[in-house]
């Protein structure tokens, strides 16, 4: 009994551990992964594919200085913008970490987030990853509400 004990209260301490994020509603979520475009934009796709390390910690995303809401695993955020450069960030305890894209009207832009080991907390990395893994990537999570939602 005491083993079971043992095993189980540090497995019950961890449940609830994993950051989460408020969710968009399921219709916008849907409508974002048809992957639509408006009349002079282009989309940004950030995501954070479920990986097990670093799950209790949020990244807050930046596009151009102006924070646009928080990603947790298994969650993405929907961007629109004009074309254009545009720097995309997060930060960490430990480090930050910024992508710059040349934005061209009328296209799919999919960065990954990943968290990796660092010296006391976990460090974060953005990347750009090509659109037939950012589509896939994209559809099997959730969209994160995000500091405004657009349809």
């Amino acid at each position: 009994m005491k083993k079971i004990i043992f095993f189980l209260v540090p497995l019950l301490f961890c449940i609830g551990c994993a950051a989460k994020v408020p969710l968009a509603p399921s219709t916008l979520d849907l409508a974002a992964k048809e992957f639509p475009f408006s009349p002079g934009k282009a989309n940004i796709y950030i995501f954070r594919a479920e990986s097990g390390f670093g799950a209790a910690i949020l990244f807050q995303i930046f596009l151009d200085g102006s924070l646009k809401g928080g990603i947790a695993e298994g969650t993405y955020l929907f961007l629109k913008t004009t074309a254009g450069e545009h720097t995309i960030s997060t930060f960490s305890n430990e480090n930050q970490d910024s992508v710059t894209l040349k934005i061209e009207e009328g296209k799919n832009y999919f960065l990954e987030v990943e968290a990796k080991w660092g010296v006391m907390t976990a460090r974060v990395r953005i990347k750009q990853v090509d659109e037939k893994s950012g589509r896939e990537a994209v559809i099997a999570c959730k969209r994160a509400e995000g500091m405004k939602l657009s349809p």
